[in-house]
């Protein structure tokens, strides 16, 4: 019985001396833990404050990107503050170049966390609801830090689960956005120029890449089956993926630069380690004809037969010309004037409809017109011109841009007036008919064929 005792009591005492090693390792295990943590935020802190420059943020928000991506540029200090700039295309005037300064913390809260603590008209902007969106824009300021590296802090949205990155500044927040503004126009110049595809060839394979500067959405694919749609954020030198794109071959894409100079086709260069030398390049089509080869006396070919002596003369900046010739009446004496876009990229011309002036009192339209539905008054629907590629008997063949709401085989004019002052209101074609012959209303008239030297 004693010896039963003696091993009971011996148990428990083993027991009991696991039981306090247990709580002495739990208690040291939870005071390191919580010392990395505080040793993690001070070398964040420590990196945020250490740029000169301070810091460019590619910010997403909503949880499938769909807004695109958006630049800030912050600056940390010491004392928890920072300064905050946003992208010149989120102000009123881009000029401004607003400085925001609140607050920010490093904190522990289901890990490493950076927050923006006090309101920032800036930093919360995507974040903050308003009378027509309750959500806002389902933006972060608060971000889980997942690694800090001296030139880069790799984040994630507490939101929305976005992967997120701030990069260290080589030059000032300022400088930054104005270059960055720059690369935005510019990107919304190319592709309204046409510049809408570029291709890259890796391997065996050739992919296609094709961004939407107002959407700031991007996809690379390859039309067998390889299709990566990406949000993009713009850069001061190009664009930057939400995430890389692996090509194979060891390509990985992430970052692009831009190279667009006058006189050349733009192209997006990666800057990937391991990727550099992939470049995607706009491809121009076969009949691709350079701005001037449109300028000069031509004839505008109907449906009929008929046809109506007009000049296309070009502007300074190579992007445009002024049509003349077309007129309602046969002495010519109310001649109106049409702005014929050139489109760089496809070395096309594109006839679009547009107000041309007023006769008899009324707002004359120049509108697409489809021989089976009527008028198409869409402000995007029009005529693209483009080269026969045939030397001997040069013309230029006028079809359906694919922008309207009809496929347009030709031009007709719309007689409106104002109402209210405010409105523009169709009440049916002019006077004449079809535009530009007068005395026809055949719906061959309106059909517009092509154009051909004079």
């Amino acid at each position: 019985m004693k010896n039963s005792i003696k091993i009971t009591i011996a148990a428990l005492s083993a027991i009991l001396s696991l039981a306090s090693c247990q709580k002495e390792e739990a208690k040291l295990f939870d005071s390191s833990s919580s010392a990395r943590m505080t040793e993690y935020l001070a070398n964040a802190k420590s990196v945020l404050t250490a740029s000169t420059y301070g810091w460019v943020f590619d910010y997403y928000p909503e949880a499938n990107q769909s807004y695109g991506g958006w630049t800030y540029t912050l600056d940390f200090d010491d004392s928890l503050n920072t300064k905050v700039m946003i992208e010149p295309t989120m102000l009123s005037d881009p000029e401004s170049y607003l400085v925001a300064e609140s607050t920010y913390n490093l904190i522990a809260d289901d890990g490493p966390v950076l927050t923006f603590d006090t309101y920032n008209d800036l930093m919360h902007f995507f974040a903050t609801p308003d009378a027509y969106n309750y959500q806002g824009y389902e933006g972060d300021y608060e971000f889980i830090i997942l690694d800090v590296e001296s030139d880069k802090i790799t984040l994630k949205g507490k939101r929305t689960g976005n992967s997120m990155y701030l990069f260290k500044l080589g030059k000032e927040m300022k400088e930054y956005l104005a270059d960055q503004y720059e690369i935005v126009q510019t990107c919304e110049d190319m592709v309204d120029f046409g510049y809408d595809i570029f291709n890259a060839t890796v391997g065996d394979s050739t992919y296609y890449l094709t961004i939407d500067p107002s959407g700031r959405q991007a996809e690379i694919y390859t039309g067998n089956g390889f299709d990566e749609p990406r949000a993009f954020v713009f850069t001061d030198k190009g664009i930057r993926l939400y995430q890389s794109v692996d090509l194979g071959d060891g390509k990985e894409v992430f970052d692009f630069t831009l190279s667009y100079t006058e006189g050349s086709d733009p192209e997006f260069h990666c800057t990937d380690e391991g990727a550099t030398d992939v470049v995607f390049k706009f491809q121009r089509p076969e009949n691709h004809l350079d701005f001037n080869s449109f300028a000069g006396n031509w004839f505008l070919n109907f449906g009929d037969g008929q046809k109506v002596a007009i000049t296309l003369t070009p502007n300074e900046d190579g992007d445009a010309f002024t049509m003349t010739g077309l007129s309602l009446s046969e002495s010519g004496e109310d001649n109106y004037t049409v702005d014929v876009k050139y489109s760089k990229a496809k070395g096309r011309i594109e006839i679009r409809s547009q107000i041309v002036g007023e006769y008899d009192g009324y707002i004359e339209s120049l509108v697409g017109w489809d021989g089976e539905s009527g008028y198409d008054v869409n402000r995007n629907s029009g005529l693209a011109g483009e080269w026969n590629m045939d030397s001997s008997n040069p013309a230029i063949i006028l079809s359906d841009l694919g922008t309207g709401s009809t496929t347009v085989t030709g031009l007709a004019l719309y007689e409106t007036y104002l109402f209210w002052g405010a409105f523009l209101i169709d009440i049916g074609p002019a006077d004449t008919s079809l535009w530009p012959v007068t005395g026809y209303t055949s719906s061959e008239i309106a059909k517009c064929t092509s154009l051909t030297r004079n």
